[in-house]
């Protein structure tokens, strides 16, 4: 390839002043034909940018910041297009082509005083000037040490003679040439370049009410700059992996909620302006998580996974391919929308992203488990869209029977504690998982058949059971698999994905009838079914079962082969060995001042988590916006908002939690959660127990609203399952569990049972200052007893208990 030949540097920098002459074409002649050719030349200008660029910033930074440097191109781009929208907007077509020439001006002036990168030196066997490069690069820093490992790498990889067949040449060729293939095609196909590059083909037939087409342009463009930016100082911190796996669910439910839109206003007689906030909410789903993810990931990882010999050409056919994706998806784009209407492209978008998520789960199997957690949050919540119809509309059951119906899923899960932590213990954490997917997909089946009260009361019985199995073992399972410093963040996506099974519920409970919709539930568990079949036993409980073999091939497989595995195969097998000593029993939990003091300390952390509100927050959402006195949105609508509010706030959160420290957001999350319900109470007592109108005040309640979700989700939320699974000794872990999930049972059951029945005789504020009040104790409790977690071994807080025990 052309910058294999003469050099990196030196191919991006002839891109400027082909791109200042393409300019320069159009300014002097408008015809079609000028117009061709200037497209044309920018083509080609963008080739060699997508081939040589992620190559030349891989091979000239340092293996801390590369993926912030990388996720720089993504970042730079949406401020090209925020550029071209501004300018667009405001000024003629000819100044907007003058203005255009200034940026290829600027980088030509700038790079050319870049040096060329130290691999094109090393490959062309340049070491005098590999070396001052390398020096100046990093700041005449000790380059010996890397400077031979690139030179090792180099020539490991020179020694065969580069061609497109090299891309092929061996299994771990091929495997690596399809998940850049993967990467790049989901960034391709996430709909946001089709919405950038045909804006005012996608909104000109749309009631945009708040925007005009400019403004939303530009919005779209702001919104894609802030993300790339904030994505910066993500991929090398958290990892490509969970960022790719959450951007690519994320991306699917935003098409989902595009194609909704689009569906209603093309084929139905519904006034689409009462629904142009799931567009706009979509968008926004749209644009923040396509920068998270395959969008800007696939230039680093298209960078890292080629070896030197096959990068630029890896590079080449890489760009090859994505320029005739790129081509394929605008060229059809308005046909499709002519012949079905604008609703199937976004469809198709949700379709491939949806494949794209189970390929991405395939090749980052770590994630798959979280999907258990979407499965029960929906046999939780599933009902709770339907208050109404059930109590009002039909009248198929009473105030009382529906609040039963809700809140008996949770003393089956009290009840089968016990017993599913035998189950974990006895045949597995991965086993007793399993049960949850097919056992749920048949419960949906059976349900669209039948509507029997009878079979409801039932139905959630059986899933308050299937809810036991994830509280009791799923953050087990997630804890004993997971490193030291990925446990709270891996923890956290519990509520992630907790959250966005409360949005799958809110959304389509709000637009399907009941049949439609548990049918669309079905999904999920057949989804977790398949993926988490290929997932691997805990490595503590081979351990437990003294299973040695077993154990380090999990862990290995966990731990990607990592060098320290040996290490810390030993320290594990050390801790379940101490922890076996005695036959766990439930006298354990309180045998010792620290068994005591850990148990005390997670069963605070768990009553605060569902007695600040979150529960009934999430299950009874349409009848808190039903009662308030606003007029912006549908209760349903509001709930949605909600909870996107909360799988946002839980994804951002998520990451902080190994970095921050469990005990600062804990305490952040409980003061938050203090001022949010109070502000609630005051809203609703205004409401139901003065004169005064609402209207002036409703900014209370959006304030609350807004705090609760977002400072609930900073701490007690995300943390609870990562505080329970640290806290207990491995031969207490499955009974600790269940013991807190016993206790947390019979709390929401109460809390679940009672919250309408408040409201109906006392009033709704009078729900959140028990709310406050329990914020309140938990806070007092919390900066008391709690102690720091972040970045230890399960062995290493155990041994901190005991040391704060004995002094």
């Amino acid at each position: 390839m052309n910058n294999f030949r003469w050099g990196r540097k030196q191919v991006l920098l002839w891109t400027a002043p082909i791109t200042l002459t393409s300019w320069i074409l159009v300014a002097i002649s408008n015809t079609v034909f000028s117009l061709y050719l200037c497209r044309l030349m920018q083509g080609a200008v963008e080739s060699l940018v997508l081939t040589a660029a992620p190559i030349y910033i891989a091979e000239i930074s340092s293996s801390n910041i590369r993926g912030a440097l990388e996720a720089n191109i993504i970042f730079s781009s949406t401020l090209g297009v925020f550029y071209s929208y501004f300018i667009a907007s405001y000024f003629s077509f000819t100044n907007c082509i003058y203005l255009s020439m200034i940026l290829p001006i600027l980088f030509f002036i700038t790079f050319i005083f870049m040096p060329e990168s130290p691999y094109y030196y090393l490959m062309i066997k340049n070491e005098l000037e590999a070396n001052k490069t390398l020096s100046w690069l990093r700041a005449n820093d000790n380059i010996n040490e890397e400077i031979n490992e690139i030179k090792k790498t180099v020539d490991d990889d020179m020694n065969r003679k580069t061609g497109f067949k090299d891309l092929f040449a061996t299994d771990s060729d091929c495997r690596i040439f399809a998940i850049v293939q993967l990467v790049n095609s989901a960034g391709i196909f996430c709909g946001i370049v089709s919405i950038s590059e045909l804006t005012e083909q996608t909104f000109n037939e749309v009631p945009l009410v708040w925007f005009t087409i400019d403004q939303i342009s530009i919005t779209i463009a702001v919104l894609l700059s802030f993300s790339s930016f904030i994505a910066i100082f993500f991929s090398d911190t958290i990892g490509r992996r969970i960022l790719l796996i959450v951007s690519s669910i994320a991306l699917t439910i935003a098409n989902f909620i595009i194609t909704l839109f689009y569906y209603l206003h093309e084929k139905t007689s519904i006034n689409a302006t009462s629904y142009i906030w799931l567009l706009y909410t979509g968008l926004f789903i749209l644009c923040i998580f396509c920068n998270l993810g395959a969008f800007q990931l696939t230039r680093a990882i298209q960078a890292e996974f080629f070896p030197s010999h096959t990068r630029a050409t890896g590079g080449a056919l890489t760009g090859l391919l994505a320029s005739l994706q790129l081509f394929i998806i605008l060229k059809i784009y308005l046909p499709i929308k002519h012949l079905f209407g604008l609703y199937m492209n976004f469809l198709i978008y949700t379709l491939l992203n949806f494949i794209f998520t189970i390929l991405m789960i395939k090749y980052i199997p770590e994630s798959a488990g979280y999907l258990s957690v979407m499965t029960t949050t929906m046999c939780y919540y599933w009902i709770s869209p339907f208050y109404s119809l059930f109590t009002k509309d039909t009248q198929t059951m009473t105030v009382n029977q529906f609040a039963l119906l809700t809140a008996v899923t949770s003393i089956a899960e009290t009840a089968c504690c016990i017993p599913i932590a035998t189950l974990a213990d006895r045949f597995g954490r991965k086993n007793t998982l399993m049960l949850v997917g097919p056992i749920s997909a048949l419960l949906w089946i059976i349900a669209i058949f039948t509507k029997d009260l009878a079979f409801l009361f039932i139905s959630r019985i059986v899933q308050g059971f299937l809810l036991g199995i994830i509280e009791v073992v799923a953050s087990v399972y997630i804890a004993e698999i997971s490193s030291p410093q990925w446990r709270g963040t891996l923890g956290g996506y519990y509520s992630v994905f907790n959250n966005i099974g409360l949005i799958y519920i809110y959304l389509n409970g709000g637009y399907f009838n009941i049949d439609n919709y548990l049918l669309s539930l079905i999904v999920i568990p057949i989804l977790f079914t398949v993926t988490f079949i290929m997932m691997p036993e805990s490595p503590y409980y081979y351990f437990m079962r003294n299973n040695r073999d077993k154990a380090i091939e999990s862990l290995t497989w966990f731990r990607n082969n990592d060098s320290n595995i040996k290490n810390e195969a030993l320290e594990i097998e050390n801790a379940v060995r101490e922890d076996m000593k005695h036959k766990a029993n439930w006298k354990d939990l309180i045998a010792t001042k620290s068994d005591r003091r850990a148990l005390f300390i997670v069963l605070i952390v768990t009553v605060s988590r569902y007695m600040i509100g979150v529960g009934t927050f999430m299950a009874y959402g349409n009848s808190i916006f039903g009662k308030a006195n606003q007029k912006y949105l549908t209760p349903n609508q509001l709930s949605i908002v909600a909870c996107l509010l909360f799988a946002i706030t839980a994804f951002l959160a998520s990451f902080f939690s190994d970095i921050i420290g469990r005990r600062i957001l804990l305490l952040a999350s409980l003061y938050g959660s203090l001022f949010s319900n109070i502000a609630l109470a005051i809203y609703f007592y205004i409401l139901e127990k003065t004169v005064l109108t609402t209207d002036t005040y409703n900014w209370i309640l959006y304030v609350g609203t807004i705090g609760f979700c977002i400072f609930t989700n900073i701490g007690l939320t995300q943390l609870m399952p990562t505080i329970k699974a640290e806290y207990f000794p491995s031969h207490t872990r499955s009974i600790g569990s269940a013991f807190a999930t016993i206790l947390s049972g019979i709390v929401v059951f109460l809390q679940m049972y009672t919250f309408p029945l408040i409201d109906e005789y006392f009033g709704m504020y009078l729900n959140f200052v028990s709310f406050a009040i329990f914020a309140l104790l938990g806070l007092i409790f919390v900066m008391i007893y709690l102690t720091e977690s972040a970045g230890k071994t399960l062995a290493e807080i155990n041994v901190d208990i005991k040391n704060i025990t004995e002094k």
